[in-house]
């Protein structure tokens, strides 16, 4: 009855929120409806509202409002519901006899076929990595011809386990990968487990290609000690520390990564003497940041030019690794580029120490800059007028790149002493309080200076490795060395 449609009745079925029933039912009564609940069931109803046809736009907005949602009545019942309900029970036992005898028909089937299943999976699992080497393997016969890449540190395992599987029924040949090569040998990385956090992060920027320097061990160390610097707190670091220890199974492998940042933080708290912002718990090992602002943004810098040579350095070494011995030499992140910004530190050294900038100091940064610009002035195969000024552009990219790269190293600085001068601001709200608010403001500030200032720290400090360094001399699009792997199947 409720399927069949109405000439002047708008029937319909549905659920809406409990709480919002009353409301509904005067709402439908205005509208000269009625509503009637057959079911209610954690929290929700199930009604009928009914009414003169014609209203379905009003009836639409107020339903909506209420939280309706429609009940659509199976097309197949169309009979009185005892007798939909037998038909439903008797539908029922066919299909859980149905099931049953399609469970009894897999069980025979599979004790039939027991054997040649489980052989035919032990094919499947030992060929799929082979699957993987696609035109790397081939074969005729009785003869099997594999080729690939294997680190050379385990070229004697690999001599030991095919002697010892195949009783020298093989034959295995070596060399080196040809430069052309170069580009599709994979980089074998290898590191300590404590080490695979900062891994993790390098490979976040990149992989090494084949025979490029991994920076793992440098990013490590330079992450390490620059988060220290800027956020330096024995109290502060404590807590990173045992918060690393005490997550060390949940936040792996990332434990022995905060462990290490929380270590460097509380060193350089105590070459600061800082304890949770207090610094008159603790006579500092070195000074205060704040004692001398100039002394620590000249530390900066010095902590920066020292970064950038030996990124530069790097680049050097990478590019003559690859065969690129011009561009090594005379780009601007090459030597000519080292030259370059060594001949302009010094000549701004003789400037500040000695008041003296003579021809000696101009030729130190002059004869470098001109002989990158002559470089690019030979690898633009441009007409003349783009030339010009494409050589102009880089040659000043150049100079302004090594400029920024080294102020940018201001923020190790700015941070230690922001750290400082946010503990000031904490501890001068609290003093502005009485006993009570006055270490409550002291707990809560300094978990917002441990969790907000400490993530702010760690996001610029991976700055500062990603753009002031690994975009120096790290390329990042190698590929990562898979050892092929021979998995054993399941017999049961």
């Amino acid at each position: 009855m409720l399927q069949r449609g109405k000439s002047f009745l708008d029937l319909r079925i549905g659920t809406v929120p409990v709480d919002n029933l009353r409301r509904l039912e005067e709402a439908l009564h205005l509208a000269g409806f009625l509503l009637t609940v057959f079911l209610v069931h954690e929290g929700t109803a199930q009604v009928i509202a009914a009414g003169h046809a014609g209203k379905e736009g009003e009836i639409d907005a107020v339903l909506q409002a209420a939280g309706w949602r429609t009940l659509e009545i199976p097309t197949e019942f169309r009979d009185r519901p005892e007798k939909v309900r037998e038909q439903l029970l008797r539908r029922r036992e066919q299909v859980v006899e149905e099931n049953a005898t399609q469970c009894r028909t897999l069980d025979n089937t599979r004790q039939e076929f027991k054997d040649r299943l489980i052989a035919a999976g032990h094919t499947l699992t030992l060929a799929a990595p082979l699957a993987e080497l696609g035109e790397a393997l081939r074969g005729r016969g009785a003869l099997t011809l594999i080729t690939g890449w294997v680190p050379a540190r385990a070229l004697s395992r690999l001599q030991q386990g095919l002697e010892q599987r195949m009783q020298h029924r093989f034959v295995l040949s070596v060399r080196d990968p040809l430069p052309q090569e170069r580009d599709q040998v994979p980089s074998a990385l290898q590191h300590p487990r404590f080490m695979r956090p900062f891994g993790a992060l390098v490979r976040n920027y990149g992989v090494p290609r084949y025979g490029e320097f991994d920076p793992t061990w440098l990013f490590a160390i330079t992450f390490v000690a620059m988060f220290g610097m800027m956020f330096g707190d024995i109290g502060h670091g404590a807590v990173i520390v045992a918060g690393g220890l005490v997550l060390w199974r949940r936040i792996k492998p990332f434990g022995s990564f905060t462990t290490a940042i929380g270590a460097s933080s509380m060193l350089f708290g105590a070459l600061y003497g800082s304890v949770f912002g207090y610094e008159e718990w603790l006579h500092p090992l070195w000074m205060s940041p704040l004692s001398d602002p100039n002394r620590m943004l000249t530390l900066a810098l010095y902590w920066g030019i020292g970064f950038i040579l030996l990124a530069t350095a790097l680049t050097v070494r990478n590019r003559l690794a690859e065969g690129r011995v011009l561009e090594a030499l005379l780009d601007g992140k090459g030597l000519a580029g080292m030259l370059f910004y060594l001949g302009v530190l010094f000549g701004i050294y003789q400037k500040i120490a000695h008041g003296h900038y003579g021809l000696v100091e101009t030729l130190a940064s002059v004869l470098p800059l001109a002989a990158i610009l002559a470089y690019k002035w030979h690898e633009n195969k441009i007409p003349l007028g783009e030339k010009i000024l494409v050589v102009l552009i880089e040659g000043f990219e150049t100079v302004m790149a090594y400029v920024a790269n080294t102020l940018s190293f201001l923020r190790v600085a700015a941070f230690s002493l922001n750290h400082v001068a946010l503990a000031i601001a904490v501890f001068t709200l609290a003093d502005m309080l009485g006993q009570t608010g006055h270490w409550i403001t002291v707990v809560l500030g300094n978990v917002f200076i441990l969790v907000m200032e400490g993530a702010i720290v760690a996001i610029q400090v991976l700055r500062l490795e990603y753009y002031e360094g690994f975009s120096r001399f790290f390329s990042g699009d190698g590929r990562e060395f898979r050892p092929l792997v021979l998995k054993t199947a399941r017999t049961d």
